[in-house]
């Protein structure tokens, strides 16, 4: 609970008094002289939501907590570790794709849906890990920082590549540039390049479905993923590990 709810001001307006507080099966409403309200809301576990927001915090940059599922939060609000979800779900994906595959009366069509799904996933995962990292690390230096490199790395002025994150942005945290490893580099840009492929589509760039091939090619994408995604833990001075999550492969 924050100061301004502890002394009755409004955590909006911090302008407003309480004026009452009327409890909720999942929590209770606090109603305020400027007209604001604001719910504080508990889950089965007896928590509130602020220390909900305590276990999303833990599973930043330096958490190695193994996330099994999302954890809901009344209707609205759910506490997940977003490249852990994204690297899940792109295991998900492939796995059914390549037991559609499997049964030989399948429709294809079905398992290139979820294959370009694992192959969006693997890529998000990557560029959710990276965001994450430098976040982080601006908002911790912001009162240290330049201007301009805050600037630069929240994007305000201008977007900043993801393949400039994972080396100059790795470098700003401490760590060593990713395509300093040229074979792990050059199977990000194979990745990279395939979901380039799907997100800006051009039919002259095409993918070929042979779904033997795509399967391969996913495949090498999620093992691409995990291998880019713990170099970015590990390349961080503070950390010695990185969730279990990404030692799942398909």
């Amino acid at each position: 609970m924050t100061t301004e709810n502890s002394l009755g001001r409004c955590p909006s307006c911090h302008e407003g008094t309480l004026v009452r507080e009327e409890p909720r099966a999942d929590g209770s409403t606090r109603f305020f002289s400027c007209g604001h309200k604001h719910y504080s809301i508990a889950i089965k576990e007896k928590l509130s939501f602020s220390e909900h927001l305590g276990v999303e915090h833990r599973l930043g940059p330096h958490s190695t907590e193994t996330v099994t599922h999302s954890r809901s939060v009344g209707v609205d609000a759910f506490v997940v570790h977003m490249p852990q979800e994204m690297y899940k779900d792109a295991l998900f994906f492939f796995r059914e794709a390549r037991a559609n595959h499997a049964n030989k009366e399948s429709d294809p069509f079905m398992t290139w849906r979820d294959l370009r799904a694992t192959i969006l996933f693997s890529f998000a995962a990557i560029e959710s890990c990276i965001n994450q990292f430098i976040d982080a690390f601006i908002d911790r230096k912001r009162g240290t920082l330049a201007q301009k490199v805050v600037d630069h790395w929240t994007e305000k002025l201008h977007f900043v590549g993801i393949s400039k994150k994972l080396n100059e942005g790795v470098v700003l945290f401490g760590g060593k540039r990713l395509d300093a490893d040229s074979t792990l580099w050059q199977e990000y840009t194979e990745l990279k390049n395939l979901r380039d492929g799907l997100v800006h589509y051009k039919a002259a760039y095409r993918l070929f479905y042979d779904t033997d091939e795509l399967l391969r090619r996913a495949e090498n994408g999620i093992r691409t993923a995990s291998a880019i995604i713990k170099k970015i833990y590990l390349a961080h001075p503070a950390n010695t590990a990185y969730p279990k999550t990404f030692d799942e492969l398909p």
